[in-house]
């Protein structure tokens, strides 16, 4: 007895051993696969930052570096007051990306890109004084007209009205006639109620409605109580025939 009870017991407690080794063989995998998969994105880095002027105005060219081992997306732009540029640049994975923006007045900026989640990674400020100004889109006349006019009217109106109304217009219009009492013939603004058959107390549709419904009443109380007679009635001939049998 005592080797059976023994058999029944290994492999339970064989599954036990194998069950929490395995639990912690998968607890301690686990951060480490976790480790392995978390990769950490390093922000890009300005590199080679160099200003020139031309006749367009100050032009800003660098080049953005990227130290990770996948290609990144950022966006660069830069801005001095109410000035600001952006556009987006892909660099390779551990490449640099050129950035150049040109046509720009003499001020201090600030270059920035942004990752794809909207945070600045990278910052750089340059000094732009070319004392250019860039050329603005209002255009300017480069010739103005020297003739000038040299006919003028002489005729003069000499001739004056003659004619002058002679009578002025009188207000004539006027009536003729007074109203006089007693002829109006207006319809009165208020409509006089006229007496309805309700109102006469006669039989109208309402009271014909009454009367329909008391004679349907009266109809249904006589075919129930006949319907309660006769049942009652055959109820009492069944029995006596019961008892007959």
């Amino acid at each position: 007895m005592k080797s059976l009870h023994r058999k029944k017991h290994r492999p339970l407690v064989g599954s036990l051993l194998t069950a929490t080794v395995a639990a912690g063989l998968l607890l301690v995998g686990t951060p480490a696969a976790s480790a392995e998969n978390t990769t950490t994105v390093l922000p890009p880095v300005f590199t080679h930052v160099r200003v020139s002027c031309n006749e367009a105005g100050g032009e800003v060219e660098a080049d953005l570096r990227n130290p990770n081992k996948t290609s990144q997306d950022y966006m660069v732009g830069i801005h001095a007051g109410e000035i600001y540029y952006t556009y987006v640049v892909s660099p390779p994975a551990r490449g640099v990306a050129p950035v150049d923006f040109g046509g720009l007045p003499d001020d201090a900026y600030a270059m920035q890109a942004e990752n794809a989640g909207g945070k600045i990674v990278a910052r750089a400020r340059i000094r732009v004084h070319c004392e250019v100004k860039p050329p603005t889109s209002t255009p300017t006349p480069t010739r103005t007209p020297t003739a000038t006019p040299t006919r003028t009217p002489t005729a003069t109106p000499t001739g004056r009205p003659t004619s002058t109304p002679s009578s002025t217009p009188t207000v004539s219009e006027t009536p003729a006639t007074s109203p006089t009492r007693g002829t109006t013939s207006a319809v009165p603004s208020t409509p006089i109620a006229l007496p309805t058959a309700v109102d006469a107390g006669l039989a109208g549709p309402v009271a014909q409605a009454g009367s329909n419904h008391r004679a349907a009443y009266a109809v249904g109380l006589i075919v129930t109580g006949g319907i309660t007679a006769g049942l009652g009635w055959f109820l009492l001939w069944q029995r006596r025939r019961l008892r007959q049998l």
